[in-house]
């Protein structure tokens, strides 16, 4: 794709300083709020009260850019893009589940860990099911891609001069550190997975239709409680780890090259 007069250039017009600036004194705003009338720090009403300012900054910085969103979109559907995402998405899926059963069945003691694979979604409370829909399917993926992979990491790259595979480490490690601590290594990787996708394809929408993808899924499959289900059987736990390490092992080793020819 002609990157010229595209997202992936005008994202890097975008100020790192003003936009973290701005991310923290809404992050402030936000937590001095939620003091006041005591709603959560890790809730969906503060996520939602986060990321739509952020949204609005990325929109009004980008000038409003519907027709470079058009020109993106156009090439957003190459199949093989798609084979890859789809890929990420099973893989990922089935490291948080190995990751779930660590924490689940191998600590112990003190130091163990009451881990939760997916949230539990209610139905009689609607809105509760709208705003985890808003926040982790709509607002998450936009939000999070053009903050971590469209400005962090190009800008780690471009104006602080950090090798791409270290760009995409330090901005990965971010990602996952804003996540919950069952979900930060899984997080960590998937922000891998987003950051070479982004800088190969250099669209911008890629990775914010995989992130999408992979939450929409976790948002389907929050009203089934699938740990229990996966964890009660042996053979399926066993068949789901076996999984695990052949579509790792794939996505490491297509990671690895993937990064070098990026060099």
């Amino acid at each position: 794709m002609d990157n010229e007069n595209s997202l992936y250039e005008l994202l890097n017009e975008i100020s790192f300083v003003k936009c973290i600036l701005f991310l923290v004194v809404i992050y402030l705003i936000v937590t001095g709020f939620s003091m006041i009338f005591n709603f959560s720090f890790d809730s969906l009403l503060f996520k939602i009260c986060l990321y739509i300012p952020m949204l609005l900054f990325f929109i009004i910085s980008l000038n409003y850019p519907s027709d470079l969103i058009k020109k993106d979109y156009n090439g957003l559907f190459n199949l093989n893009n798609f084979k890859k995402i789809l890929f990420i998405i099973l893989a990922n899926f089935l490291f948080t589940i190995f990751i779930f059963f660590i924490l689940r069945y191998m600590s112990t003691g003190l130091f163990r860990l009451d881990a939760q694979l997916f949230a539990y979604l209610d139905l009689n409370y609607p809105i509760y099911v709208l705003m985890y829909f808003l926040a982790v399917v709509i607002l998450s993926p936009i939000v999070e891609e053009l903050l971590f992979r469209g400005i962090i990491l190009r800008k780690l790259n471009t104006d602080y001069n950090f090798s791409i595979p270290f760009a995409i480490l330090i901005s990965s490690l971010l990602f996952g550190l804003c996540h919950s601590f069952g979900g930060i290594l899984s997080a960590f990787v998937f922000g891998i997975c987003m950051s070479v996708l982004y800088l190969k394809t250099k669209n911008i929408l890629v990775p914010i239709l995989a992130h999408t993808l992979n939450n929409l899924i976790s948002f389907i499959l929050a009203f089934t409680r699938i740990e229990y289900f996966i964890l009660s059987n042996g053979i399926i736990v066993i068949i789901v780890l076996i999984l695990f390490v052949i579509t790792n092992f794939i996505l490491f080793k297509h990671i690895f090259n993937e990064i070098s020819n990026l060099n």
